[in-house]
């Protein structure tokens, strides 16, 4: 699947966020995201986790975690989205806690914006699009503490977003 050159977004946001796109099923690794999410946010207690997409089977479950984890106000649900150029331009960096993939779409489209990626390494995808320390990383299969680590060292690197940009090309129409 091709990704289009993408279309900037002028606005600016004023939170720091960890960007997560996709249905809240267990395809997509809810369970994962809320505790990587967990042990990221206890070191850096700033950063917010945006949601987009629509409600799945795990959504309840996934808020009840973020409940039990006192996490509630640092995650924000944006739901359905036909423009996600606001997201990707204003992110820190996008997170896949995929169980399972293709070729995540998602990984490439925020590569295409410049924004770093974080991926489990699943049997599939990822690591066509990840290229390690330069326009992400990828980390060992569902291995949250991997991640986790993983998210704060992205979050302390100094990214070329060109460099990162032209990773993408190789995807482009």
């Amino acid at each position: 699947n091709p990704v289009r050159e993408p279309i900037y977004s002028d606005k600016t946001s004023k939170d720091s966020f960890i960007l997560f796109v996709g249905k809240m099923k267990k395809a997509k690794g809810a369970y994962y995201l809320a505790n990587v999410f967990n042990q990221v946010h206890q070191k850096k207690e700033d950063i917010k986790l945006y949601i987009v997409g629509p409600d799945g089977e795990e959504t309840e479950k996934f808020k009840q975690i973020l409940n039990q984890l006192s996490l509630t106000e640092y995650v924000k649900f944006e739901g359905m989205q036909n423009d996600l150029s606001y997201y990707y331009t204003n992110a820190e960096l996008t997170v896949l806690t995929s169980i399972y993939e293709g070729l995540p779409n998602v990984l490439i489209e925020s590569i295409s914006y410049g924004t770093p990626i974080v991926s489990f390494d699943t049997p599939s995808g990822p690591s066509e699009i990840i290229i390690e320390k330069e326009n992400g990383y990828l980390c060992e299969y569902l291995n949250i503490d991997d991640m986790s680590s993983k998210i704060l060292s992205a979050l302390e690197q100094q990214w070329d977003k060109q460099k990162v940009r032209s990773t993408s090309q190789k995807f482009q129409i």
